[in-house]
């Protein structure tokens, strides 16, 4: 990667944020996704949205960016060969996971801030391709393009605070699914993908205490990446969660996107950006500062695990696959990791 210096960076990226605030406002807040009965397509993402549905027709589902404050969600199969998409209807969370989908484990993909449906389907199957694993995108609202950036992330932490209580619905009827060994998804690993503002339902779902009713772990990788939610005192509620195995804290020093999230904001520190003592006792913690490191654009530092960033370094596209495939991960190894024993927490090296 090309080395400039981190105050320059930071002035590229002010310039960056004014053009997206620009572009984030010129369309409009809505979403149709267009429906098809056909199911020629081999290559499936399974989504479930709370999106708030303004319209369905037998050809259209007419969604508004906001959630469904009822509780209901949308099922749907997106199926894909090379660039075409073709969307299927589900009637339920059992009927849309009980087809036949192409690899033995599964991750629950839970996006950041900024991304509509189809953008949110289009990074799962990135993640699909890239790890080969079965992909479940939770595609929640997270962008309102008649907002600017930073009123569309405060509008975004709105959204998560009015749906935790049905995203823990979610993770119930998933408890239950593992639970039945009816269909493909109770088979192989399962994985949780947080990624960025996605980890607030993590820290609502504790703050609401709305964790406690799980009874074992039915998780077997509960991945914390990038995370867009205050560092301090973060192992307060992540010692908490009770329903994973093992608990993966992914962090870039020099995030541009978080970075920009406070110099923008009243926002302090965040976890995916420098975690500080005290670390929680049941989290194993990655950071990629020195791996990684700024960038312009932005999006490589901040979701490192896709596209240019393991397309260079193989050790952190196996790390990422090795995790989102439910995998645990040898930190013993000193081809890929540094570590700092006393709070368990890891380097990746490039």
């Amino acid at each position: 990667m090309k080395k400039t210096t981190f105050k320059y960076k930071i002035f590229q990226y002010a310039a960056w944020l004014l053009i997206f605030i620009v572009i984030t406002q010129t369309s409009e807040a809505k979403e149709t996704i267009y429906l098809s009965e056909s199911t020629v397509y081999q290559h499936k993402i399974a989504v479930v949205t709370n999106r708030s549905v303004m319209q369905l027709n037998n050809d259209s589902i007419l969604f508004e960016s906001k959630p469904d404050e009822s509780g209901h969600f949308s099922y749907l199969t997106a199926s894909y060969s090379e660039d075409q998409w073709n969307y299927t209807r589900n009637n339920s969370m059992e009927e849309l996971l009980n087809q036949d989908f192409e690899h033995e484990n599964w991750v629950i993909f839970v996006h950041g801030d900024g991304k509509d449906l189809k953008s949110a389907v289009q990074r799962a199957k990135e993640i699909q391709k890239l790890h080969l694993v079965n992909v479940l995108v939770y595609a929640w609202p997270s962008r309102n393009p008649d907002l600017g950036a930073i009123r569309n992330f405060k509008n975004s932490l709105s959204n998560v605070e009015k749906a935790t209580v049905h995203f823990s619905e979610f993770l119930h009827k998933v408890e239950d699914i593992r639970s039945s060994k009816d269909d493909s998804f109770s088979e192989g690993n399962l994985s949780m993908f947080f990624h960025s503002l996605g980890n607030y339902y993590l820290e609502n779902l504790v703050g609401k205490k709305l964790h406690a009713d799980f009874d074992q772990p039915f998780i077997d990788n509960l991945i914390i990446n990038a995370a867009a939610v205050e560092q301090e005192e973060h192992y307060k509620w992540v010692e908490q969660l009770n329903f994973q195995k093992r608990i993966y804290i992914n962090s870039n020093g020099k995030d541009m996107n978080l970075i920009g999230l406070r110099v923008f904001s009243s926002m302090g520190m965040q976890l995916g950006e420098d975690p500080e003592p005290p670390l929680a006792s049941n989290a194993f913690y990655v950071n990629f500062t020195n791996a990684v490191g700024a960038s312009l654009p932005p999006g490589p530092s901040h979701s490192y695990f896709f596209a240019s960033v393991t397309d260079e370094s193989e050790r952190i596209k196996t790390y990422y696959t090795e995790i989102i495939n439910g995998f645990e991960v040898d930190f013993s190894n000193p081809q890929m990791f540094n570590s700092n024993p006393k709070y368990l927490a890891y380097s990746i090296k490039f």
